[in-house]
């Protein structure tokens, strides 16, 4: 058992386990960084975005931790916040 880690392999091998195209707004230009099913990928639109900080979220939303395994746990994404209020514990 245990989280799946970022190895380095042939090109001609197929991946396995998570795919994280993106980490953040930089990595895809014109679209978002979206989380989905456990990795990442460049979209138009996505109820998850991922963010490095509050500043790639829309007003209203803070960046907050995705909690969870190695890698997809790691990043963070934007999350609407009551006024006062802080990012909750990761799970």
């Amino acid at each position: 058992g245990g989280s799946v880690g970022i190895v380095c392999q042939a090109a001609s091998d197929t991946c396995t386990g998570e795919v994280l195209a993106c980490d953040g707004t930089e990595d895809c230009p014109g679209a978002r960084c979206c989380g989905i099913g456990g990795g990442t990928a460049c979209q138009a639109a996505c109820d998850v975005r991922i963010c490095h900080s509050s500043a790639e979220c829309e007003a209203g939303e803070s960046c907050c931790p995705n909690g969870g395994g190695v890698p997809y746990g790691a990043l963070t994404h934007c999350l609407a916040l009551d006024p006062g209020t802080s990012c909750p514990l990761p799970p």
